[in-house]
């Protein structure tokens, strides 16, 4: 088996990137004409936003 460690500034940076990437995603909304690839895009801006918030509670835990 593996074992992967990971530190709380790796966190930090990744719980940055997907917040970075929901806005964009988000800011994106305007310019999709296809419903189908616009629910995706609100599903995964959804997901990262929540991942975010899960990896900051995590981090909150730790400190």
């Amino acid at each position: 088996m593996f074992k992967i460690t990971i530190n709380s500034s790796q966190l930090k940076v990744l719980s940055g990137l997907l917040v970075n990437l929901s806005a964009g995603l988000l800011l994106l909304l305007p310019t999709i004409r296809d419903f189908l690839v616009l629910i995706f895009d609100l599903i995964f801006a959804i997901l990262s936003l929540v991942l975010a918030v899960k990896i900051e509670d995590i981090l909150g835990q730790n400190d």
